[in-house]
């Protein structure tokens, strides 16, 4: 059995805003490049409730599911088969676990099925592990961002990570505690996430206003 890809890491903010911002807010976060088209104007859907799709649809109609709801107990669980740019005889199963800390939540994500791949299932878990590198940075600085701020940022070239105090806290707390070099990507940063103990996982700060 191949390893699943397990990562953790806490949010300071509600669990219900964060589940919300996960499912409800999908497309506020979700980049056009983890798409099939990589149409920045497609339309990005996760259907709240057991059973719903996840897709895209393209502006010309075209339509791409990615994955179905299996697991749907707000706010605390989410679940889902996954098969972005593959058939679904290839999905793999993604769930999500939302842990209320007292207004801050932590997020403990597991990511397995490999082995359903046969051969090329360690080549996509790696490949997979690089995607959610790239991936999750985009869902923290949704979660600890206004969406007028979200917004406002939107046609910049300046990087909506960086310029967020919860974005920097975030690099702070892991060059801190995983002794990571100075300045790194956030594709780098959120990587040091798995395999973390809980009690070494850095906490991402509300942002002061």
């Amino acid at each position: 059995m191949t390893e699943p890809l397990r990562m953790a890491f806490d949010v300071d903010r509600a669990v219900e805003h964060v589940f919300e911002v996960w499912t409800e807010k999908f497309a506020r976060w979700w980049p056009a490049d983890h798409t099939v088209t990589g149409d920045a104007e497609a339309r990005v859907v996760l259907e709240p409730k057991l059973g719903g799709r996840i897709f895209e649809e393209t502006t010309a109609g075209e339509t791409h599911q990615w994955g179905e709801i299996t697991i749907w107990d707000p706010p605390h669980r989410l679940g889902y088969l996954w098969y972005l740019r593959r058939d679904r005889a290839d999905a793999t199963t993604v769930e999500i676990t939302f842990v209320d800390r007292g207004g801050s939540t932590r997020v403990e994500i597991e990511h397995r099925g490999w082995e359903r791949l046969g051969a090329r299932g360690p080549d996509f878990r790696t490949a997979n592990r690089a995607g959610w590198n790239g991936l999750l940075p985009h869902f923290i600085a949704a979660c600890t961002t206004s969406e007028e701020h979200s917004r406002n940022q939107g046609d910049s070239d300046e990087n909506p990570l960086a310029s967020t105090a919860a974005f920097a806290r975030f690099q702070e707390g892991l060059d801190e505690r995983c002794a990571v070099p100075p300045s790194p990507s956030p594709a780098t940063l959120i990587g040091h996430y798995d395999g973390l103990d809980p009690a070494e996982t850095p906490k991402v700060q509300r942002p002061h206003s």
